[in-house]
């Protein structure tokens, strides 16, 4: 069912879709850029965040202890550890995206979060978890190793952007089924409507002769396409170049100065076992990872060691002696 249809359901034609909802129609090549567009405009983004599901995916913690007895079972035991699958993304791989895309255009401060009050802490147990990301957490209990915190996906780790957010509001199913049944004709008040209304004025309010000098300066220089020419880009505006990829496809971008591998010398530089085995981390295909060297040379190709940094989980690896390690 489309948005138009289940509005019409919802409202009859007592409220016109079109008076309402400015519906921008994207396929998979344009929405992108058309968030891009749409968020670095917006003087107040509201996010809903809520489970593609019935409810949020369990986050859980590998069992399987890591023994430092001995250095064979040691190394056994971590790439168990490594085959342990990620946890499945709280919520659609778009909306998460969107998420990464708010913290890339400095919008957070200009962002509500609307959520069920019982999937509050969820979302709050994955942001503390994403705090971590980039390590592997471990307690040490005699001479084993104990898995501390649960493998999230890269898409989770943005949610760790959300804590910058101007607030969150909060909704129980009795006020949404009282907002249906007043289908939005009449004065009906809730704890929910109160809050929202309050923190979407103090949000639109907030705004300074400054924050709109840079709020016309984001417009024109949102990080989307590719170049062969260096850009300052996110995350800390150094010069990169991305020549190979469009920015905004990246959820993840690498920090530092930096120039895109091909993927095909890439193939090249790695043996047989490597190419089929991906990622140290997560084991995500060559072409989930974004792959990039420090320094060009005059041509402007690389002239050092590649490195990686994996769409799916986020970890950095380095290609090394034909094959693909964690670092």
């Amino acid at each position: 069912m489309t948005l138009h249809a289940y509005w019409d359901k919802l409202f009859n034609s007592e409220l016109q879709f079109e008076q309402y909802i400015d519906y921008v129609e994207c396929d998979d090549e344009s929405w992108r850029p058309a968030v891009h567009q749409r968020i670095s405009e917006a003087s107040c983004i509201v996010l809903h965040l809520s489970p593609k599901g019935d409810e949020f995916p369990r986050l859980s913690v590998p069992k399987t202890p890591i023994s430092i007895r001995s250095m064979d079972a040691f190394s056994d035991q971590f790439d168990e550890y490594y085959n342990t699958p990620l946890t499945h993304p709280s919520s659609g791989s778009g909306l998460l995206y969107e998420v990464a895309f708010l913290d890339r255009l400095k919008r957070m401060r200009r962002t509500l979060l609307i959520c069920e009050n019982t999937e509050l802490d969820h979302i709050q147990e994955v942001i503390r978890a994403a705090h971590g990301a980039g390590m592997d957490v471990f307690d040490l209990k005699g001479s084993e190793l104990h898995p501390h915190a649960p493998r999230l996906t890269a898409l989770d780790n943005q949610l760790v952007a959300l804590s910058e957010a101007h607030g969150i509001v909060v909704y129980s199913q009795e006020e949404l089924r009282g907002l249906r049944k007043s289908r939005l004709t009449k004065r009906w008040k809730s704890r929910f409507t109160t809050k929202l209304r309050s923190s979407l004025l103090k949000v639109l309010l907030s705004a300074t002769d400054t924050d709109s000098v840079g709020h016309s300066t984001r417009r024109h220089a949102i990080p989307l396409g590719k170049s062969p020419e260096p850009r300052r880009l996110p995350p800390d505006d150094e010069l990169k170049v991305i020549q190979f990829t469009n920015v905004e496809d990246l959820l993840v971008i690498p920090y530092g100065k930096f120039v895109e591998v091909q993927l095909g010398d890439v193939y090249r530089a790695l043996s047989a076992d490597a190419r089929s085995r991906g990622c140290p981390y997560c084991h995500a295909a060559l072409d989930d990872i974004f792959f990039f060297s420090r320094e060009l040379a005059s041509t402007g190709t690389a002239t050092t060691e590649i490195r990686g940094k994996c769409q799916r989980c986020g970890r950095q690896s380095l290609v090394e002696n034909g094959t693909l390690v964690d670092v």
